[in-house]
């Protein structure tokens, strides 16, 4: 378990009301005449609705007591949990006996756990780890043992209420406060549960989730967007796994637990991100009314537009073509990664020092504002070119709205978004070091959150999807340069990875790996293992298996080679689903989607004009959920769980003390202050017409992006003499004599028995083999040619 210390303010309130837990009070059913959101003339049936907030259009009416909480059980008070529906993924595996479980398991953890499971913050991820694995096909018994792993390591008992109850007039008073978690809780408990009214185009949905969602997470007041994503975007995950499974409960406890997080990130955001609606004129209003109740929604007529698609996301993704994509406005977003690491105002020890902690806050104190600028280009078609002179500062400032792109256009953002989640995540560990792949556990986030987002925008306002896809880039690329900005290796590391990602030479254990590790956190409680974590007892190895020594070296090896024609996707599914580390199984999930709907994109999809992205292709889904496994242990077939890397790879302190690979060639470097030795990306010609792509400090490029800093800094064209393809370390028994061979497509190298080993260091011995490409001088030029080529597309590209 390796959750995220969420930082709080934690006002000195009343004290605590001494209720026991299993005897806590449930709100009331509201007084006849209270209304409540949502308004009658809200919409959304999943085809279209209007959005206005009636709060807004009427006078104010007298604010309703807190309802009565007297004598009313934990389960009257937050609600239960309903069955999971099934999800982004629909591979088998699931069961009615699973969906039981995991039904009973989430109702628990909702009514008697708190949002976090210590006082400094940390996240309960009890939920998210059983929906997961649930979704993955793990079966009931699975799913109890990962109930119980969080029992001992990851939970809290639910505070009692606070005395002070919350109503719609006061519930942006005690944000950031920690002990009002079970009261707001119960607040957005009651507004969910409120039946949308007959004229209403909810009035077919059983519950009032949707609209609730867009009023308090989205509707601009108490900075509640910003809260969802500053707790390392983890009230943004719990929202998104209750709009993914259909899950009232756990968009309640997303809202709560986004009340009670402070809105550390506030920075990158205007003042009221999204804005508030507009208020309506009493025409537009009687208008509004008159049209909602034949269902016909209201959107000519009032200030937003009406929702939803006519086709989901997987469906409108399916329909985009397979070739090179190119926005429709503005810079792709891996040019404006491209661009950042050339940018010397967001350098390690410029930018954020190692020093910093935490190094996000730090960052955006001193350089939210070029954040900011970068994030800007990258636009949507109906976005006007971005002004950063004092004007563009006055208008943030009074919140004026983005407009609505269409919904084709938010497929292809998301699907972006997905993209560099993938790559920022995959791409940031340097090759040539005889160590395992380092997988940052910030950025890491940012791609298990990625996921919600095409559940969480087809059941959103059009005008909101904007500020969702925004809020997501931002963090995303914030949290990229908070960890020193590391290099993106995208060709030496990420499309060098396994094609086919295989587990280390193991016997095949006999129980599961979440048994094994529980069994563990029960020998460490009865003090069973000795200071140094191993057992006293032969029960349980060092790598937690249930069987002795003698055992193992008799057990038949389980055949993995699948490069004969299996699917890789099995053996890491299978792997994800029993991993003790729930952020595992949030990983390949997301990579497993990503995988499914866009894997089959070709080589230079996204060609831009950050290096390795005219060699990157769909495979980089199954070579990043190999290299997560790699990291963190194929713990399913009998290795021990790995740990997510804290160090901050861009700092050259996270790599000082790892064993070099002998004879690799160093890669150029591509930052323009980078202090990792190697060449740096060459200049273009001063013949080329470049200032589309360049611009001289204080000026601004055709696009209208911020100006580029850290030019002139000795750029090689020079290639590195011998051009690595892949680099990874392999182990094997001493003795054994592994031998190096390439498969064809695999873009890495494996064994001749085709089993891919993990880099260790083996009593002081490391035994490696390398993959290096010998490269002649023709390949080196044709190299280079194609990267102009791709440079000067993209300069075509931004000046049409």
């Amino acid at each position: 378990m390796a959750p995220f210390p969420s930082r709080r303010s934690s006002s000195s309130a009343a004290s605590i009301l001494p209720i026991s837990i299993a005897h806590h009070p449930q709100p009331a059913p509201q007084p006849s005449g209270t209304t409540s959101y949502p308004p009658a003339n809200g919409a959304h049936d999943g085809s279209s609705s209007s959005h206005h907030d009636r709060s807004a259009s009427t006078p104010p009416r007298a604010s309703s007591p807190a309802p009565s909480t007297s004598g009313l059980t934990p389960k009257q008070l937050y609600g239960g949990v309903d069955e999971p529906q099934a999800g982004l993924l629909h591979g088998p595996g699931r069961s009615y006996d699973s969906k039981k479980a995991v039904r009973q398991l989430l109702e628990e953890n909702h009514i008697t756990k708190h949002t976090y499971f210590n006082d400094d913050g940390f996240h309960n991820h009890a939920a998210h780890h059983l929906l997961a694995s649930y979704s993955l096909g793990a079966p009931a018994s699975l799913l109890k043992n990962i109930w119980e792993v969080h029992l001992i390591e990851g939970t809290k008992p639910m505070l009692p209420l606070h005395p002070i109850g919350l109503t719609e007039a006061n519930w942006t008073k005690h944000l950031g406060n920690e002990k009002f978690y079970p009261n707001y809780l119960a607040f957005f408990m009651r507004q969910i549960k409120e039946i949308p009214l007959a004229t209403s185009q909810y009035a077919e949905r059983k519950s009032s989730v949707i609209p609730v969602l867009e009023r308090y997470l989205l509707g601009g007041q108490g900075q509640m967007l910003v809260r969802a994503v500053s707790g390392a975007l983890h009230g943004l995950i719990n929202i998104g796994y209750g709009v993914e499974f259909g899950l009232d409960a756990l968009v309640a406890e997303g809202l709560a637990q986004s009340a009670v997080t402070s809105p550390q990130v506030s920075p990158l955001f205007d003042a009221a991100w999204p804005p508030p609606p507009r208020t309506q004129t009493a025409m537009q209003f009687t208008l509004s009314s008159a049209l909602s109740s034949f269902k016909l929604g209201s959107g000519s007529f009032g200030t937003m537009p009406i929702a939803s698609p006519s086709d989901s996301f997987v469906q409108t993704a399916a329909r985009l073509p397979r070739e090179r994509r190119v926005p429709r406005e503005g810079l792709a977003g891996f040019t404006i990664l491209e661009r950042i690491l050339h940018d010397a105002r967001l350098a390690p020890d410029v930018a954020v020092f190692e020093k910093d902690f935490p190094k996000l806050g730090n960052l955006l104190k001193r350089r939210a504002d070029i954040i900011i600028e970068w994030c800007d280009e990258w636009k949507f078609s109906c976005d006007a070119s971005p002004d950063y002179g004092e004007e563009h500062q006055a208008k943030r400032k009074e919140g004026t709205p983005l407009k609505t792109p269409n919904w084709e256009e938010v497929v292809e953002k998301c699907e972006e978004l997905l993209w560099m989640a993938t790559v920022l995540y995959a791409s940031s560990t340097r090759p040539g070091y005889a160590c395992k792949p380092k997988m940052d556990f910030f950025i890491m986030h940012g791609l298990t959150s990625v996921l919600f987002l095409p559940a969480i925008l087809e059941v959103v306002s059009p005008h909101l999807r904007p500020y969702i896809l925004h809020t997501h880039f931002r963090m995303i690329v914030s949290y990229w340069i908070s960890r020193g900005r590391p290099n993106l290796w995208i060709k030496e590391t990420l499309m060098a990875a396994p094609l086919y990602p295989m587990p280390p030479d193991a016997s095949s254990p006999s129980t599961s790996a979440v048994a094994r590790y529980l069994a563990s956190l029960h020998a460490r409680k009865e003090g069973e293992l000795g200071p140094d974590g191993v057992p006293k007892t032969p029960q349980v190895d060092a790598n937690g298996r249930l069987r002795l020594e003698e055992e193992l070296a008799e057990a038949t090896e389980t055949p993995l080679d699948l490069l004969g024609g299996g699917n890789p996707w099995s053996t890491v599914l299978a792997s994800a689903v029993d991993h003790p580390d729930d952020h595992v199984a949030k990983v390949i999930r997301s990579l497993a989607f990503a995988a499914t709907h866009f894997g089959q994109s070709p080589a230079g999809f996204y060609q831009a004009s950050l290096p390795g992205t005219e060699v990157m292709d769909g495979s980089i889904f199954i070579r990043a959920a190999g290299m997560t496994l790699q990291a963190m242990g194929w713990c399913h077939e009998g290795e021990s769980p790995g740990s997510w890397d804290r160090s901050a790879l861009g700092f050259e302190s996270a790599w000082e003390n790892e064993p070099r690979i002998p004879g690799y060639d160093l890669p150029a470097s591509r930052s323009s202050s980078s202090s990792f030795k190697g060449k740096q990306r060459p200049e273009r010609p001063e013949d080329q017409e470049e200032d589309d792509f360049v611009g001289t400090p204080g000026s601004r490029s055709r696009t209208n992006s911020p100006p580029r800093f850290g030019q002139g800094l000795g750029f090689d064209p020079a290639m590195p003499a011998s051009p690595v393809r892949a680099v990874w370390a392999s182990s094997s028994r001493p003795g054994s004599g592994v031998e190096a061979s390439s498969r064809p497509g695999s873009g890495a190298s494996t064994p001749r028995d085709g089993r891919m080993q993990t880099p260790i260091l083996s009593e002081g011995v490391l035994e490696t083999r390398l993959m290096v490409g010998r490269g002649d001088e023709a390949e080196r030029e044709e190299e280079m040619r194609r990267r102009r080529d791709a440079e000067e597309d993209e300069d075509r590209e931004l000046m049409a």
